[in-house]
């Protein structure tokens, strides 16, 4: 068959049922790739527009895959055979009402509950923040640790978990612990935190921040934290990072860790790259391309300051287009700003019409606001730096990647394909965009070393720390 994926991926309908059955063809000898990933992904994206008498044949494929959440949509599942509605059945949680598990979350989940130890590398939009809920909603640890490397991070894990109200919920060191806890943490927390209570599974987010590679001040911190909470606990762990090649043989083997590297995804993402001559046609094209698009997007800057200027920038294009109309709208966040801060805020003006600034900077409370409003919607657009990269979830069609650097350094693979997996969203927008403007860093490996197993590249700070049988 003379098929083309590319050309695929932009077709809008498939109503002719030949051609949508010799593609159903073609897909099933790649079920097990990405690229047959794509073709799903895509089928349902216009599943609205797919020949009737065909979609039985795309239920099998989209079955055979895993895409088990899909399966769940009463558009898809009224159609579901008995004997796929049984194998459904296997990867439902039992512990979270309505949820299934994709095949790969599943491979994991049975690990987790066979009492094994894992470390999972995947995009962005694999869904392990549904795996540290599954942990949790088991009800079945005395004390879980959750380590986060922000304070955003910490934040939204509370708003996720706070309904398991069998558990007490522990963010700060000054929170006492009672019969069951939950202690969402810093790794500078989890050391300030006296008398932490054994652990009895252990979960570290962005596990990647651990390495020397990552140039990151606190990486000692958590080096630290991480050798203390595993020398002193026998304790289940489930390590969590976006996609890395390798993690340290020495770690993995010296604590029976599992190593699970998948590129599964129930998104697609497409990247157009955008040359422009100069600063000011590129600015003026990032604007252009804003103001016409009706979706959420993400606009990744190098820099808070950044963030904060273009943002008003951005404001200042919008209300000096004659031909735009564009309307205000009244929150409680800048109601709140007015009233405490300032009304001179240009960030108020900002938000007004819904244009939104991210970044470590800002008070916790103005940033989480800012996060709630643009999922709901209220905000169009959020013009971000690598702090809302790093694992906080959002919802958004497009990422516009402006600049190549991070802070004053070039962006590297790593970070850009993290910044890339942020486009699209499960059961929202299959397709993500990615508008970049410049070139995509050079591709290179990325392994994890831990220096507190390793010790060769650990700081003066981690070693002196590490207890004397190490």
């Amino acid at each position: 068959m003379n098929f083309n994926v590319d050309d695929f991926l932009e077709r809008e309908e498939l109503s002719d049922f030949s051609e949508s059955f010799e593609i159903a063809k073609y897909t099933s000898a790649f079920i097990d790739q990405k690229l047959g990933r794509q073709i799903l992904i895509h089928v349902l994206d216009i599943w609205k527009y797919v020949n009737t008498d065909s979609k039985n044949i795309w239920i099998n494929l989209i079955e055979r895959a895993g895409f088990y959440p899909y399966l769940s949509e009463k558009n898809i599942s009224e159609n579901l055979g008995f004997q796929a509605s049984i194998r459904r059945e296997w990867y439902k949680s039992d512990n979270l009402p309505g949820v299934y598990f994709h095949a790969k979350q599943k491979v994991i989940e049975r690990e987790i509950a066979n009492h094994e130890n894992v470390a999972v590398s995947a995009p962005t939009s694999f869904g392990k923040s549904l795996l540290i809920e599954e942990i949790v909603a088991r009800n079945i640890y005395r004390n879980i640790l959750i380590i986060q490397p922000t304070l955003a991070l910490i934040d939204e894990t509370r708003r996720r978990l706070q309904k398991y109200t069998e558990y007490n919920m522990v963010m700060n060191t000054i929170q006492q612990p009672s019969g069951k806890n939950v202690f969402i943490l810093t790794a500078e927390r989890v050391l300030e935190y006296r008398n932490l209570p054994k652990v009895d599974f252990l979960i570290v987010d962005e596990f990647y921040k651990v390495s020397s590679r990552t140039n990151d001040d606190r990486q000692g911190t958590l080096n630290i934290a991480l050798s203390r909470i595993l020398s002193n606990n026998r304790v289940q762990s489930l390590y969590l990072t976006p996609s890395i090649d390798t993690i340290s043989e020495e770690f993995l083997e010296k604590y029976n860790i599992s190593f699970f590297k998948t590129d599964y995804s129930l998104v697609n993402t497409n990247i157009t790259e955008i040359i422009c001559k100069n600063n000011t046609e590129k600015k003026r094209e990032l604007f252009k391309r804003l103001a016409i698009e009706d979706k959420p997007s993400l606009v990744y800057v190098s820099s808070p300051k950044r963030a904060y200027n273009m943002a008003v920038e951005y404001l200042d294009y919008l209300q000096n287009d004659p031909i735009r109309d564009i309307s205000k709208q009244s929150l409680l966040l800048t109601d709140w700003i007015n009233d405490n801060i300032s009304e001179e805020w240009k960030l108020n003006s900002v938000l007004e019409y819904g244009i939104g600034v991210h970044n470590g900077e800002l008070p916790r409370h103005v940033v989480s606001s800012q996060l709630d409003y643009f999922n709901q919607g209220k905000l169009k657009v959020m013009f971000v730096t690598t702090s809302l990269i790093e694992g906080v979830n959002t919802s958004e069609k497009n990422v516009f990647i402006f600049d190549e650097k991070k802070g004053k350094k070039k962006l590297d693979y790593f970070d850009f394909s993290n910044i890339v997996g942020r486009a699209g969203r499960l059961k929202k927008y299959f397709t993500g965009e990615v508008y970049l403007f410049g070139e995509a860093p050079e591709k290179n490996n990325f392994q994890i070393d831990v220096p507190f197993v390793e010790q060769a590249n650990a700081s003066d700070e981690v070693l002196i720390n590490l207890p004397n049988s190490d």
